[in-house]
């Protein structure tokens, strides 16, 4: 990557993404990653089901992802992430450990699921390996 990209990329990543450390990874099966976040990108933030993510990977490269919660008192929210091939994301799910610092954009609509009537995805009860998680 040239100087230029470097910093033109720098200088995007500081005005629109904010910090957000992994907290947990959970490995959920061979193909699934539970990641738990924390930081500034998801504290004070009205959060909708259904929004989602922009978390930045470097080189230009970003991944929208849909929290399955976010606590913005905590500055905390939790991705299952799915590995379907050799692409950024799943490379990027695949090899994240507690510690990594990442650059996430603030929630923004996606997909309002407030308005259904009916569960739009599961039976409204939590899987076994999300019980005792907020």
């Amino acid at each position: 990557m040239s100087t230029l990209s470097r910093k033109l990329s720098s200088a995007i990543e500081r005005l629109l993404f904010h910090p957000v450390t992994i907290t947990d990874v959970e490995v959920v099966g061979e193909s699934f990653r539970l990641l738990r976040m924390q930081g500034a990108g998801f504290q004070a933030v009205k959060w909708i089901p259904g929004q989602k993510v922009q978390i930045f990977l470097g080189n230009f490269i970003q991944r929208a992802y849909t929290p399955m919660s976010l606590d913005s008192d905590a500055g905390t929210a939790d991705f299952l992430v799915y590995l379907h091939g050799n692409g950024p994301g799943s490379e990027w799910a695949a090899s994240a450990r507690a510690g990594n610092v990442y650059q996430v954009m603030r929630p923004r609509d996606s997909i309002d699921f407030t308005s259904f009537i009916q569960p739009a995805l599961s039976s409204g009860m939590k899987p076994r390996w999300l019980r005792g998680r907020p």
